[in-house]
């Protein structure tokens, strides 16, 4: 992925609930994107930004990008 632009990937796995967990990851490793995907598993809700993803949107301290 370095010919895209985009280095230093890292694999981190960690229990808990997910938007806590991914923004403390991103701020402890000083991530400069977050990237999350829009839906959950709930159909219900899939027309909707997911929970987890707006959680992350709304506390963010940095930037984020939400993909389908």
């Amino acid at each position: 992925m370095t010919e895209l632009g985009v280095e230093n990937i890292k694999l981190i796995h960690k229990e808990g609930e997910p938007a806590k967990v991914i923004l403390e990851v991103a701020k402890s490793e000083k991530a400069d994107l977050i990237v999350v995907g829009r839906h959950g598993h709930n159909p219900i809700v899939k027309f909707f930004l997911g929970s987890t993803a707006k959680t992350i949107v709304q506390y963010a301290d940095r930037s984020v990008l939400t993909v389908d």
